[in-house]
C-alpha cells in the first residue's frame, strides 16, 4: 500500500495504525522530506 500526503497525517486523524494493522501490514517504510516532524508523527502513528 502506498500512501502519498500532502499534509501532515497525524493532524488529520488518519488513523493509519489501525489501517495498517486491519491490513495485516507488520512493516512501514516512511520518506520525506521534513523528517524530524511530518515524517517522525507519521512513523510514530504507524506503530
Amino acid at each position: 500500500m502506498t500512501i502519498v500526503s500532502r499534509r501532515n497525517l497525524q493532524l488529520a486523524g488518519a488513523g493509519l495504525a489501525g489501517n495498517l494493522k486491519s491490513r495485516g501490514i507488520a512493516e512501514v517504510y516512511v520518506c520525506g522530506l521534513a523528517t524530524d516532524f511530518c515524517v517522525a508523527w507519521t512513523a510514530l502513528d504507524a506503530r
